[in-house]
């Protein structure tokens, strides 16, 4: 087994081949292969997203699959109920009724001599937005939805000028629901929700100063703001804080959507590897991201049908507009022009928990040790610095940069932060560490 430590760069030359059928360039022989071979090969698809209409985080929604790369999109608004009725029923049935409700309503058009866009239960569709529809390979249904809002228990503080300060947290649960549909089939491909937790702080500040009259009326601005969070509409109290959590919520969809077999990437090696780099299909065109890992397959050929062998793991580390170029991780078997290559999809973090023992060092005091009877104390020693050892938790945390910023120079290069204590009666403590690795 051969383990790539660092990117080596090498040159091949290139010699054109005098045999019968002439030269065959790199990229045209490696699809030759592929398709030979019957290799899976990503294609970009076409998605329709069915949202919600007015829908608050619409775009980032879209920014989200448009950061994915691998798509070409189409958003169509949609009624509350019209989205309702979109997740009970299949899509190939949604779009054979609304083909249906098109054509009866155009005869009708024709008959009135209107004009009006055709209507299926609250939807209006234009014939170009129903061509997107019936072209699309799959339809997203996302929905977004507010639990019941909840307060903590408020916590108060008083400075050392007197002021006091009341706080408390509201906090409300922000569900996204999304499913997926396969147009041609109707199949629903996934049925995902996702929930957080969108949280804003409630406070008030009462002054030292003052009087009785100026203190309740403060107190009663504040239980206004309780009421407001507790009764009113989520959409407009937590509004400045939503899109954060709406963020992260959809961070976790895209993992999840990138895991999906129709969606992972699928490639192969379009050149002969040199050294420990090689070239593989696709590139910015698909979402390729930097320190992406690749599992290498070769098709095995047992009795009457393929199989597919791992022997590798590659991560890349330059991306160009429709290629891209890799190291090589693993390599059990050499790899050659036409291996199969399938993403394996990844967040670009990673959290770990360690326990485990520290050392603790008490050091010695100026005084001695004294012995009381109750009535007298007497000297019985000095005390010495003493050494033990104590049982510690440490919460890690990494990030690779190079995803996050799409800079290549950034490759493998990792934020790291890890909060660690110790705990030893009576003694205890803890620190925090951030760095670059």
């Amino acid at each position: 087994m051969k383990i790539g430590q660092c990117l080596k760069y090498s040159c091949t030359v290139l010699l054109a081949s005098l045999a019968a059928g002439g030269w065959t360039p790199p990229l045209a022989q490696a699809e030759s292969l592929a398709g030979a071979s019957g290799l899976a090969v990503y294609e970009r698809k076409s998605i329709t997203i069915l949202q919600q209409a007015g829908g608050e985080f619409d775009a980032l929604y879209k920014q989200a699959f448009l950061r994915l790369g691998r798509f070409t999109y189409h958003p169509i608004a949609m009624s509350e109920r019209s989205l309702k009725i979109s997740h009970a029923d299949a899509v190939r049935d949604f779009v054979a009724a609304v083909r249906a409700q098109k054509e009866r309503q155009a005869g009708k058009i024709a008959a009135q001599g209107a004009e009006s866009d055709p209507k299926f239960q609250g939807i209006v569709l234009t014939g170009e937005q129903l061509d997107r529809v019936v072209r699309s390979s799959y339809v997203l249904a996302p929905g977004w939805h507010y639990g019941i809002p909840y307060l903590s228990e408020p916590s108060s503080h008083v400075d050392s000028r007197g002021n006091e300060t009341i706080s408390l947290t509201a906090r409300v649960p922000l569900t996204l629901y999304n499913e997926i549909y396969e147009v041609e089939s109707g199949k629903r491909l996934a049925d995902q929700a996702i929930t957080q937790e969108v949280s804003i702080t409630l406070g008030m500040e009462i002054p030292a100063k003052a009087n009785e009259r100026e203190r309740d009326w403060r107190l009663q601005d504040l239980e206004r703001q309780k009421q407001q969070a507790l009764e009113g509409m989520p959409e407009h109290t937590f509004r400045h804080a939503a899109p954060a959590t709406a963020n992260s919520l959809l961070e976790s969809l895209i993992t999840t959507v990138r895991r999906l077999d129709p969606f992972i990437l699928k490639s192969y090696i379009t050149a002969d590897p040199a050294g420990d780099s090689l070239r593989m299909r696709f590139g910015q065109d698909n979402g390729v991201q930097y320190d992406s890992g690749w599992r290498v397959f070769k098709k095995i050929k047992q009795e009457d049908r393929f199989e597919l062998e791992p022997v590798g793991f590659i991560k890349v580390r330059e991306i160009g507009e429709l290629d891209s170029l890799a190291q090589t991780i693993i390599e059990g078997k050499t790899f050659s022009l036409g291996d199969q290559l399938i993403e394996i999809p990844q967040n670009g973090y990673d959290i770990g928990l360690r326990f485990g023992m520290s050392p603790f060092l008490m050091a010695a005091r100026n005084s001695s040790l004294l012995y009381h009877d109750g009535v007298d104390e007497y000297p019985i020693g000095t005390a010495q610095a003493a050494s033990t050892l104590a049982p510690a938790v440490a919460l890690t945390a990494e990030a690779d940069l190079a995803p996050f910023f799409a800079q290549k120079l950034l490759s493998e290069t990792y934020a790291t932060l890890e909060l660690a204590g110790m705990l030893s009666s009576p003694f205890f403590g803890f620190e925090l560490l951030a760095g670059l690795k």
